[in-house]
């Protein structure tokens, strides 16, 4: 183990500024100077503080070796928190402000949950999130709770050794609609256990859960997974009233799929079931398993996830079902389909039903008697050529069906065109009522709710009719079901729920907190010109491509959004894309939800994140990554995100779903999965975590542990394409991972990849690429071939993260030593040793003076790269010159390398700051996809964030 002191130089290299977390504006994010001098002003070396010792500096203020574990058992009132309580008086260094922002919101929340994440520097040495308090900017004290998402020196979430560098919070709190707040993390010198109306107890005989919220009371069977075998609403009395409870006998309850025959989830017990969250403010339930046949057959995996508000009768579903089979070891071997008939969740009512309202867009319809089922659906939209039958008269043509749903009742349907953008449906008894929805509906068909007569029975269908899915991929849906004693106000209710399940409110620590944690960013705490041009056009492009999926009716099954490459209004065929299904969407390139989210961080405005980067990401984890089966991870070499490009229709040209499995193209993407640790750090969303683990064991799997000289091609540890995605998956893992087995095995991984790149592939500042060789080592092959330039922003920042986690000096030197290499061997050089951009496309017999290109290759000894030999690739697309978004990508890099080390030995500040803004400046229409996200736009800016923050910081 290093020593603490070696631990803070490498941490204040890699952050470049260390701010105390008792500094930060009362007020959200500004963008004048004053609070760039604040910014300043409050600098300092953390790790260094007197009043908040290192881990190491003193053995004694260490919690017990020892703690007590509580387990599954919950205290009511007091944060589910197996570490000791540990007081300090932090009372004066932790005051970490939080901004909540809730401007664009017009209804009260309902559950008012508010949540959130709260990064630590290592100052504060906290181990325990028990003494943890959060006041509104009143200074009053706010119900809440804590969970550590990750600790300083790597190690398990749970082991209390180590102080906390990520918490999440849940605040039982919400400002009013339509207002902004500052909030504040504190930790005084004592902490009395939180508010709350939640209990949960275990009942033993049946094993079940029983969460009380107060207004509601649920039981979760344990030996069978049913989901909520018993509702239970509070009277006015104060006793309980059973709205719903699936019997013994039940067959047609709980969670079920029609999938070659009736599944459910209740005839195989499921390999993970924990209650994850116990309270005060929030508790879930999570269960990962096989659907099965009545004889217990194994048949599609699932992850269902029910969460509980304190003083809420809601209940939140997450529900993702798997076709984990692939049919071989390549990227373009997933492509094995089934189908599935429908997938969904059944809740039985105690009572017959005295009314059922349903809604679609805005208009309520009531049903007080209906004689059959009642359904509302987003109806899937396939070209009418699709329907497999040979008198079907549109066979071979582009015809497509509108975006259409339906509402059906007594036998009736009605077909409306657009979307069902506000649906619900509501079923009322005598013993109360129940009122459900599901999340993004109108965008993600076919989905839908409905009331069976038969089995008096509410259900909400994740998959309403027959859909495709193709091999490894997942299908998910969140939906939201509330109980009440007697009927409430349906239109507000409704639109409470559907609030809930598509936008809870989220916010986010003030940057000047963020930053010196190294967790996500760094962030532009204020917005300077030349800068500011920049920041405003990212918000362009945010609302343009809002704008242009609604316009480009960019819908699809259960794909949301799956945006082109490039948009029609780039490609100038908007009347030919707008008229006819979209089915070509490959946006796997460069994705654009990173920057969203980068801008929700920076800017606490949560519009970033809900419009469609969590949309996206959580479509990239579960349904877009390639998931093998959870104990048959070995089956793919491509666990972690490879989506196909092109469309459905293939070389073939017989149409097929695959929802999303485009055919006959199947590269690794070249997002590298940025954006999912963003977004679990924004809503510590355990369906990230599920991804982080299993894709992070497949890649350990895949690149060998320990790794060896010789593997298969495309299977090298360096930092090309494939192998970048898959290392993020290990970074993210060991950071994140859950599981003790898991996360001890990355963080392990971690450590020796490090240091078998530096020795093989990471050499004196160069990255070489070996993919396809079959070779470890730029050693064995006698060459170095440079990474790509444009696609560099990406590893590096992999690299960075990867020596921010395992301390690890010597890949410090190397981030240092990158941009030094990247200058004299991509670019030209003028007189003083810095790059030239008035150079760029020159051609010239000398190597030094031949443009700046993207790629270049020198000759490897035993003594490592002969940076002589070097020269420049001209052979290849664009005589190797850069495109314009590409050298925006490439100059980003650089941003990346001051982040690292702001003392600037490289001299960046000369010339960075006016190359950046002029490429930007400069960017015609066309090469920002018409301020739209897609390939070139997202190439562009996906790491603007970071490097636009390291220039204003350091570049004065």
């Amino acid at each position: 183990m290093k020593s603490s002191r070696v631990r803070g130089l490498i941490v204040s290299l890699l952050l470049g500024i260390v701010i105390s977390a008792c500094g930060g504006s009362d007020s959200p994010v500004s963008n004048d100077n004053a609070h760039a001098q604040s910014l300043e002003n409050n600098s300092s070396d953390a790790s260094s503080s007197s009043s908040s010792p290192s881990a190491d500096s003193n053995t004694n203020e260490l919690p017990p070796p020892d703690p007590v574990f509580v387990g599954e058992s919950f205290l009511v009132g007091r944060n589910d928190d197996a570490c000791p309580v540990y007081y300090r008086p932090f009372e004066a260094t932790i005051n970490i402000p939080i901004v909540v922002n809730d401007q664009r919101n017009t209804i009260a929340r309902n559950p008012n949950i508010t949540s959130f994440l709260v990064p630590f520097n290592r100052g504060p040495a906290l181990y325990s999130t028990k003494g943890l308090i959060v006041r509104d900017a009143d200074g009053n004290r706010l119900p809440a709770q804590f969970e550590t998402l990750s600790r300083w020196n790597t190690v398990h979430p749970d082991n209390c050794r180590q102080p906390v560098r990520a918490v999440y919070a849940f605040v039982h709190a919400t400002p009013p609609p339509g207002t902004s707040t500052i909030w504040r993390i504190q930790h005084p010198t004592s902490t009395e256990g939180e508010n709350t109306t939640m209990s949960i107890t275990e009942q033993s005989s049946p094993a079940a859960w029983i969460i009380s919220t107060g207004p509601a009371r649920f039981t979760i069977r344990q030996e069978r997974f049913e989901g909520l075998s018993k509702v239970e609403v509070r009277q006015e009395n104060g006793s309980f009233t059973t709205i719903s409870e699936i019997s013994e006998d039940a067959t047609a309850a709980g969670f079920q799929l029609d999938h070659n025959g009736s599944k459910s989830t209740t005839t195989l017990a499921p390999w993970y079931l924990k209650l994850e969250r116990a309270g005060p403010q929030v508790a879930t339930i999570a269960a990962r398993g096989f659907y099965a046949d009545e004889n217990g057959t194994r048949d599609l995996g699932y992850t269902i996830r029910l969460t509980f508000v304190a003083g809420s009768s809601t209940v939140k579903i997450d529900h993702t079902y798997y076709h984990g089979a692939v049919a071989g070891f390549q990227a373009n071997e997933a492509a094995n389909l089934t189908r599935i008939g429908r997938a969904w969740m059944s809740i039985p009512l105690s009572a017959p039903i005295s009314n059922v309202a349903v809604r679609a867009q805005t208009d309520i319809q009531n049903i007080s008697d209906p004689t059959s089922s009642v359904q509302v659906e987003q109806i899937k939209r396939i070209p009418r050529d699709a329907v497999v039958n040979a008198t079907n008269p549109h066979r071979g043509s582009t015809e497509t069906e509108e975006i259409r749903y339906a509402i059906t009742a007594n036998d009736q349907t009605t077909v409306s065109t657009g979307g069902a953008t506000h649906p619900f449906l509501a079923v009322e008894t005598p013993q109360g009522a129940a009122i459900a929805t599901v999340a993004r509906m109108a965008v993600r068909e076919p989905q839908g709710l409905r009331y069976n007569s038969g089995l008096n029975a509410l259900e909400i269908d994740f998959t309403s009719s027959l859909i495709q899915v193709g091999g490894g991929r997942g299908i998910w849906s969140s939906a939201a079901v509330d109980f009440a004693p007697t009927a409430p106000d349906l239109q507000l209710r409704a639109s409470m729920l559907q609030q809930w399940s598509e936008r809870p409110l989220l916010g986010t620590p003030h940057i000047t907190i963020l930053n010196p944690t190294g967790i996500a960013g760094p962030y532009a705490a204020v917005v300077m010109p030349p800068y500011r041009n920049i920041f405003a056009r990212l918000q362009t492009i945010h609302e343009n491509t809002r704008g242009y999926l609604e316009r480009a009716r960019i819908t699809g099954i259960q794909i949301w959004p799956d945006l082109p490459r490039t948009s029609c209004d780039a490609d100038f065929n908007c009347p030919t894309v707008l008229g006819k299904l979209y089915e070509g969407g490959d946006n796997n390139y460069w994705n654009w939800a990173k920057v969203g989210l980068d801008e929700f961080f920076r800017t606490g405005d949560n519009r970033f994140i809900y419009d469609f980067s969590l949309g996206e990401a959580i479509t990239y984890a579960e349904t877009l990554a390639i998931r093998p089966d959870h104990d048959n991870l070995e089956a793919s070499s491509v666990t972690g995100l490879a989506p196909c490009f092109g469309n459905s229709r293939g070389n073939s040209g017989d149409y097929r779903e695959g929802l999303n499995h485009r055919r006959d193209n199947c590269p690794g993407d070249y997002s590298y999965d940025k954006h999912l640790s963003l977004a679990y750090l924004a809503t510590a969303d355990r369906r990230f975590v599920d991804f982080f683990e299993e894709a992070g064991e497949n890649a350990v799997n895949r690149f060998g542990f320990p790794p060896v000289d010789q593997t298969q091609p495309f299977l090298e540890l360096t930092l090309s394409r494939l192998s970048t995605q898959r290392l993020e998956t290990v970074v993210v893992g060991a950071e994140f991972a859950r599981d003790p087995i898991a996360s001890q095995r990355l963080r392990d991984a971690l450590q020796l990849y490090s240091d078998f790149m530096l020795e093989r592939v990471l050499i004196n500042g160069h990255s070489c690429d070996t993919a396809g060789s079959g070779s470890n080592s730029a050693l064995s092959t006698g060459r170095c071939i440079s990474s790509i330039g444009w696609m560099m922003p990406s590893a590096y920042d992999t690299i960075r993260r990867m020596a921010f986690l395992t301390n690890n000096l010597d890949l410090m030197r190397w981030l240092v030593m990158y941009p030094v290499q990247a200058a004299k061997q991509f670019t030209v050089l003028d007189a003083n040793g810095l790059p030239d951009i008035s150079k760029q496309h020159d051609a010239s017999t000398n190597n030094s003076l031949n443009g700046w290109r993207t790629t270049y290759a020198c000759n490897v000894s035993s003594a490592g790269v002969d940076d002589t030999t070097c020269k420049k690739n001209t052979t290849l697309e664009n005589n190797g010159y850069f495109y314009n978004d590409g050298m925006v990508a490439f100059l980003n890099a650089f941003g990346l390398g001051l982040a690292v080390k702001p003392s600037d030995p490289n001299r960046l500040c000369q010339w960075l700051p006016t190359t950046y803004t002029a490429f930007v400046d400069n960017m015609s229409m066309s090469e920002v996809n018409q301020e739209i996200w897609g390939k070139s736009s997202g190439q562009a800016f996906s790491f603007a964030n970071e490097a636009l923050a390291a220039m204003t910081h350091y570049c004065r």
